[in-house]
């Protein structure tokens, strides 16, 4: 072993620096051959986001749709969203018809 080398190698750097950027009460999604950012996301849930949304494909822990994606919706139909998730797509909801509101009196004007 060389002097002074660390004693981690740099996809353990990159899974760290990844945890960092994560915050509690986010959602986060993984892909399925993303190991590297999926340690990352679990990481920040251990350490400072025990309540961060991680979504991670193809986990049976972290993936909350039981049935896969065929349970997202049919043709026609809107999306469900899981109960995590509800919150935030109102919250979202409600931001986008206050921007339109907000375009549609400058408009006006």
């Amino acid at each position: 072993m060389i002097a002074n080398s660390p004693d981690y190698g740099p996809e353990e750097l990159m899974a760290i620096v990844i945890s960092r950027e994560v915050r509690d009460q986010e959602t986060v999604g993984v892909g399925m051959s993303s190991p590297v950012p999926a340690a990352g996301c679990i990481l920040a849930e251990q350490l400072q986001g025990p309540h961060a949304n991680i979504i991670i494909l193809g986990s049976e822990e972290y993936y909350p749709f039981p049935a896969g994606s065929s349970k997202l919706h049919g043709p026609g139909e809107s999306p469900a969203v899981p109960p995590t998730l509800r919150s935030k797509k109102s919250a979202i909801s409600k931001s986008k018809s206050c921007l339109a509101t907000e375009g549609t009196e400058n408009t006006e004007k």
